[in-house]
């Protein structure tokens, strides 16, 4: 059954919007979405300075978070260098590729930042991860503590 007009014209204007973001600008995209990936730690933050919190590490806990946060430190350091180093070699170019060595140029970027990602995913990623749940089951901890002093002086004035 042939394909009416219409429907071409609506098919091309999906595939030309799908196709938006072409080349320069899906590279310089991937570069800013591993960037805020990188950054994800930042959101510890509250948790690493709430006193509270930071009290519940004791002894052997205590060297395991220290020993972790220089590990993310240092591992995010290491991996914001190389990203950065990737996104200089496209920090000046958007848009469509032009040339066939823009192809293969945006081909070999884009493998490196399929690298920088899945080391992440290997060696960032899960301590991250591990210190954020070690965190928020201290704060779940300190929020049990408050709860029951609260329901004990609510007692006690009762």
């Amino acid at each position: 059954m042939p394909v009416s007009k219409n429907k071409r014209n609506r098919t091309k204007r999906t595939q030309n919007k799908n196709n938006s973001m072409k080349g320069w600008d899906l590279l310089n995209t991937t570069h800013d979405g591993v960037f805020h990936l990188l950054n994800t730690p930042r959101m510890l933050q509250p948790l690493l300075e709430d006193k509270r919190i930071d009290e519940k590490f004791q002894g052997e806990e205590r060297e395991h978070l220290v020993q972790d946060l220089q590990i993310i430190g240092r591992d995010a350091q290491l991996i914001a260098q190389r990203l950065n180093e990737v996104g200089q070699r496209h920090a000046d170019k958007k848009g469509e590729v032009k040339t066939p060595d823009e192809i293969m140029d945006v081909i070999v970027i884009d493998t490196e930042y399929k690298s920088i990602y899945s080391e992440m995913e290997v060696v960032y990623s899960p301590t991250v991860l591990s210190l954020s749940a070690r965190l928020e089951k201290k704060r779940d901890e300190v929020i049990k503590e408050q709860k029951e002093l609260l329901d004990k002086l609510a007692n006690e004035s009762a």
